[in-house]
């Protein structure tokens, strides 16, 4: 059975580029609603967290601290694509601050472990 491929005539090829400007605008505001939620999720484990002193919501809150960093990475990536980016920048967006928070969470100290005794 041979399925029409639409990228492959002159109309379609117009048709897959609207279609996935109009994915990528879903992309953003997906994306920006996801951050918006994870503001608000890290500002109250963090808060009951200290409020409590409990270590897992301070946890918690700062895994949606890491989270929001990797969101706000995606975001930038899809703006940048939405306004007409080369492939190039558009690869340089996504690279650096995946290579940044790697080193981070490498680096980050394991504090856990030297108060258990």
């Amino acid at each position: 059975m041979l399925r029409h491929l639409p990228i492959l005539n002159g109309t379609g090829t117009q048709q897959a580029a609207t279609t996935r400007s109009s994915y990528i605008r879903l992309g953003v505001w997906v994306e920006a609603v996801t951050i918006l939620w994870m503001i608000i999720e890290a500002g109250v484990a963090i808060t009951v967290g200290v409020a409590t002193h409990s270590v897992s919501l301070q946890g918690f809150g700062i895994d949606s601290l890491i989270e929001l960093i990797v969101g706000g990475v995606l975001l930038w990536r899809l703006l940048v694509e939405q306004h007409g980016g080369q492939l190039e920048r558009i690869e340089r967006a996504e690279g650096g601050p995946h290579g940044s928070l790697a080193s981070a969470c490498l680096r980050w100290p394991p504090t856990s472990s030297a108060r258990v005794r």
